[in-house]
């Protein structure tokens, strides 16, 4: 009974603490920037390159950024890291702007999100597809 009682509070913990904004628990979080690609309406294409690109200038002008801090960017599905907790592009400079992504061929079709992390930000974007695409022919 006692285990039960402290898991639920352990749960209760974690909920609260999720639904509570960043900023205000003293981890020193705050907003990064705006996803520009993907869009809500972008299909990506199994096998493709995405080119993932985020808007510096909101929340605000990147003077709080240090720019020698890599960055990591996750892929999410249903609300979990997708496959495992690697990232999908890393190392690469938040004021850069971009990163790259080469879809692999397993990938399972469905909506994903990206999470991006770097210098004490972090953003999502939002859900987005993945879908199988045909291949161009090649013609005569």
């Amino acid at each position: 009974m006692i285990y039960a009682t402290r898991v639920i509070s352990f749960i209760g913990l974690v909920a609260l603490a999720a639904s509570a904004p960043l900023d205000q628990c003293g981890w020193g979080w705050s907003p990064g920037p705006l996803f520009i690609y993907p869009t809500a309406c972008s299909q990506v294409c199994i096998e493709s390159v995405l080119h993932i690109q985020w808007d510096l200038s909101i929340p605000g002008p990147p003077e709080h950024l240090t720019p020698d801090i890599p960055s990591a960017l996750y892929l999410i599905q249903d609300a979990q890291l997708y496959a495992n907790i690697n990232p999908i592009a890393s190392g690469f400079q938040l004021l850069g702007g971009l990163a790259n992504f080469s879809v692999p061929y397993n990938i399972t079709p469905g909506k994903y999100q990206l999470a991006l992390f770097g210098d004490a930000t972090m953003s999502l974007s939002h859900l987005f597809d993945f879908v199988f695409c045909e291949k161009e022919k090649d013609t005569p």
